[in-house]
């Protein structure tokens, strides 16, 4: 870190992991038992607790920063706005993307970020 002189806090989930398993049904069926409970045993609130451990270390990160020299600061609203200008075409792209495959993209999106964010 010597070299990093600001860190920007950017509100609204910008920065926000969402880990996701995914399986057709067929797929999970032709699993044995022993490999889908091996599979269970490491998802849902297991995954939720490393998550959680990810973000109290970098709460507990940021005096850190500061006996670093560095600036922790909430990002300015004209960097936020520029930064959601610059990424706006990602949803229309995934969108795009998930109606090629046949899929309702608008509502697998908003699905996704209501239940992983």
């Amino acid at each position: 870190i010597p070299y990093i002189k600001h860190i920007y806090h950017i509100p609204g989930k910008f920065y926000n992991t969402a880990f996701s398993i995914m399986m057709n049904q067929k797929k999970w069926d032709s699993l044995s038992k022993d490999v889908q409970q091996a599979i269970e045993s490491k998802a849902g609130l297991n995954i939720a607790r490393h998550a959680k451990a990810w973000d109290d270390n970098a709460k507990e990160a940021r005096p850190q920063f500061k006996a670093g020299g560095i600036n922790y600061a909430p990002a300015s609203a004209k960097l936020v706005a520029e930064m959601k200008q610059r990424y706006s075409s990602f949803d229309a792209d995934w969108i795009k993307i998930a109606e090629k495959k046949g899929i309702d993209g608008k509502a697998a999106l908003a699905f996704y970020r209501k239940n992983a964010m």
